[in-house]
């Protein structure tokens, strides 16, 4: 940080955030912590470089203000949920930049940790500075990987989105393959396993989405979904703010695609970590998905809803 920066102080619903150039630091009354004390963080912190979003704050009231190293368009932007994983967050971004070191399009990635206990946010600070195309995002309360996914879709500049998981399960190596009917026309792609693996809660709740999927948008034809995705810009520009709803990316950019596709992927083995996922979460997301998204509703208005 600049001495002598200008401090510029936000505040909403006892959340203040405090900007200096392209900093920010933010600061949480609820807590009883004291505002001069942060105002002097602030000045003192030359390396604090990120952001924090609450969940419960309006994401487009935060957007301005959220700090990037540098601004522009790139050809991709790579959309990473995580949580609870520094471990696999270094493999990860040395896969990705493998992968595009090959293809050579620019690119920028956008780590969106979801209140992580586990020193994420610190793995992600260290690696942005390090990579000058590494952005991160942190949010103070946990908000669940599709949120997480908005609000870094919200924040991307790049032509083309791609979301992939946090635990190394996809390989980024097969995004060339979305790519591939990306140039065919498709402007919203799934990489879709080929066999899940292990038939455990995870695959029973997968088989659960593809359900809800298969029968509310019986345009797909088909046709699958998943957290591996090539999406357009044209597509992923018209996220909205979510505020408190509940959200489901897929179900979001379903409603504003024109040519969806699938590529077959593989599934490799978790190094680190274990699933969230049990029955009763499955359950829970499967109603959720018939409630919020299970018949035409105007916000997300298509030609098969008319």
């Amino acid at each position: 940080m600049l001495d002598g920066a200008a401090v510029v102080h936000h505040h909403h619903e006892g959340l203040s955030f405090f900007q200096a150039g392209n900093h920010i630091l933010q600061l949480d009354h609820r807590d009883g912590a004291d505002v001069s004390e942060t105002v002097n963080l602030i000045h003192k912190n030359q390396s604090f470089q990120r952001g924090f979003v609450s969940h419960n704050q309006s994401i487009s009231s935060l957007m301005g203000i959220l700090n990037t190293k540098g601004e522009g368009a790139v050809d991709y932007s790579v959309i990473v949920p995580v949580y609870n994983s520094k471990e696999t967050l270094n493999i990860l971004l040395t896969e990705i930049d493998r992968f595009f070191q090959d293809t050579g399009q620019g690119y920028e990635v956008i780590l969106v940790d979801d209140a992580s206990a586990d020193g994420s946010f610190a793995e992600i600070e260290r690696l942005s500075k390090e990579r000058e195309n590494v952005h991160g995002v942190g949010l103070l309360r946990n908000a669940g990987q599709q949120k997480a996914l908005l609000l870094g879709l919200r924040k991307a500049q790049g032509h083309w989105a791609i979301t992939i998981d946090d635990d190394l399960q996809h390989d980024i190596q097969e995004a060339s393959l979305m790519m591939k009917k990306a140039e065919a026309g498709a402007d919203l792609v799934f990489g879709v396993y080929k066999e899940y693996g292990a038939k455990d809660v995870r695959a029973f709740g997968s088989r659960l989405v593809g359900l809800f999927f298969k029968r509310r948008y019986r345009n797909l034809k088909g046709l699958g979904v998943s957290s591996f995705r090539l999406i357009s810009k044209e597509v992923y520009q018209h996220l909205q703010d979510p505020g408190e709803r509940f959200v489901y990316l897929s179900a979001e950019l379903l409603h504003h695609a024109r040519v969806v596709d699938n590529v077959p992927v593989s599934r490799r083995e978790r190094v680190y970590g274990k699933s969230g996922y049990n029955l009763k979460k499955c359950a829970a997301l499967y109603c959720k998905l018939w409630f919020h998204y299970g018949w035409p509703n105007p916000r997300l208005k298509r030609k098969e809803d008319t």
